[in-house]
């Protein structure tokens, strides 16, 4: 069950030049949700699908209860002058069900000003320009999306062997948290509107800054405690970038032709990690102080060992074992040992970030054309500078694995008078040199993209026609989606992110292609 009643009082005016509008307000919303599951393996035949046919015996099952509550106090005014100079102010307070008894409120303020400069006596013989605007803004926002019961503590039920038999007790599994609080985010945004040449040509340019404050994290505390990390308001990430959008009118005439495009730039840095500010480490992603989230993490590979002589020198993977780095297995750069330097040999002090899953920047554009009754229109978006790290290919490029590898791998290394491409390792049963390495460069790739999303093309029957045939409207259209791909992506699709996970950006693990197809339609009214 989810119940939401919104109570809202609006007040509007004008007079002379000056309008103002205001709305105030409180909302209350609250859900609880109940649900069991039960399971039974007794069934003696499938004729009867219900659990009566198992004559009550049931092999498993669970019950679950949650509820959740939020209330909401609010209000915005909206100020305008001659509509040229613009006001907007608003602030609202939320209480959530979801946090700690000491900090169950937040409060959320924003402003935006806005000016249309075009308004102004010093622009209006500017024959070009049709408007011309600058707008400034801030505001809060907060989340409360982090699961329910998260600032209670939880108790277990165990047992332990004593006493000659098992001894059944309750203990806590994490503490509580009384402050557990809303995660916020202070955004700043600076922007620019013009139209000029008659509406021919239309621009925005923003700026954009943001800081997410009291992020929640598993933090480490002391073991004194009697846990190992508690969930923590601790969190703080810097947001910046710019993002341009341009609109054309290239032909207006019996052929039209019109463009969109836009172009981002975005970049982020942690500035907090917990009291002690130590890295989150993923698998292969890294979040740490001072780097954006998620950066690749692992080993940087240089090639092979061509051959002895070059083992000796090193550096090399587990040296003095039978792991130990040998011809023809892959060779890793020497990054940093225990003493932060350089020491000749591979391990774990030897991961460093290898790269970005953000790119330089994204683009998009869309182009329709017109002419009489035809009409066409072509969308495409990529990005440029990200990496993937593509894991599936860890069984691709086994070398020596139970399925097919690529056919790229055939010039590998087979002995020091035959190394091969120099870059493929050579077939190897056994994880010496760390070949089996999975979180290196060798499996990180370019994933700079650039996708034709959409073509649709669309023809309307001359009126004539479909009224010969009783109808209102009659139109014949095609529309092909994700028909062209490119990139030098060794996998399906490199905008990807397999797990979902904010912390493991650009991971694909054989990620589910993006289907292409071709609709063909006929579109008639009677």
């Amino acid at each position: 069950y989810n119940w939401l009643t919104e109570y809202t009082l609006n007040y509007n005016k004008n007079f002379s030049k000056h309008t103002i509008s205001a709305l105030g307000g409180y909302t209350v919303q609250k859900e609880r949700f109940e649900s069991s599951f039960l399971i039974s393996n007794k069934y003696p035949n499938n004729l009867v699908p219900t659990l009566s046919a198992t004559s009550g015996i049931i092999t498993n099952g669970s019950s679950d209860i949650y509820e959740w509550s939020l209330i909401s106090y609010l209000g915005r005014v909206n100020y305008n002058y001659n509509n040229k100079y613009y006001i907007t102010a608003s602030i609202r307070t939320d209480g959530s069900s979801r946090f700690g008894s000491e900090n169950k409120y937040g409060l959320f303020p924003s402003a935006a000003l806005a000016w249309r400069i075009s308004e102004e006596n010093f622009l209006k013989d500017v024959d070009f320009l049709n408007e011309l605007k600058l707008r400034a803004s801030y505001g809060e926002t907060g989340n409360n999306n982090i699961g329910n019961y998260e600032h209670f503590s939880i108790i277990n039920y165990v047992k332990y062997v004593g006493g000659g038999g098992a001894t059944a007790g309750y203990v806590p599994s994490r503490p509580p948290n009384p402050g557990l609080t809303w995660e916020k985010q202070q955004s700043f945004n600076l922007g620019l509107n013009a139209s000029l040449f008659n509406d021919r040509v239309g621009f925005t340019l923003d700026h954009f800054q943001s800081t997410n404050t009291n992020l929640l994290l598993n933090v480490n505390v002391p073991a004194i405690t009697g846990f190992s990390t508690a969930l923590q308001n601790i969190g703080e990430v810097k947001n910046n970038g710019w993002e341009l959008s341009v609109n054309t009118v290239n032909i207006k005439s019996r052929l039209q032709w019109s463009t969109s495009f836009n172009i981002t730039s975005y970049r982020n840095k942690v500035v907090k990690l917990g009291s002690n500010g130590d890295p989150i480490f993923v698998d292969g992603n890294v979040t740490r102080i001072g780097q954006p989230i998620g950066m690749f993490y692992g080993w940087l590979t240089d090639g092979v060992f061509l051959n002895q002589s070059e083992v000796d020198k090193g550096p090399i993977f587990a040296p003095g074992t039978i792991n130990r780095s040998r011809p023809g297995d892959m060779r890793f750069v020497d990054v940093s040992g225990p003493a932060g330097k350089p020491d000749g040999i591979i391990d774990n002090n030897d991961r460093t970030i290898m790269g970005s899953p953000y790119p330089d920047f994204y683009y998009g554009m869309t182009n329709s054309f017109s002419y009489q009754n035809f009409s066409l229109n072509i969308s495409l978006q990529g990005s440029q500078g990200n990496k993937a790290l593509n894991i599936a290919r860890s069984g691709a490029l086994s070398t020596r694995g139970r399925i097919s590898t690529l056919s790229s791998l055939g010039n590998y290394w087979k002995s020091e008078q035959d190394p091969g491409d120099g870059k493929t390792p050579r077939p190897n049963d056994q994880p010496t040199g760390n070949v089996r390495g999975l979180f290196s460069t060798r499996y990180l790739n370019d994933a700079s993209y650039l996708r034709i999303n959409n073509i649709s093309l669309s023809y309307i029957l001359p009126v004539k026609t479909y009224q010969r045939l009783g109808l209102n409207s009659a139109r014949l259209y095609m529309i092909s989606t994700n028909p062209f791909l490119f990139t030098n992506y060794s996998n399906f699709n490199p905008d990807v992110n397999t797990t979902g996970n904010a912390l493991t950006p650009g991971v694909d693990n054989n990620d589910y292609p993006l289907p292409k197809s071709i609709i063909i339609g006929l579109n008639i009214g009677f």
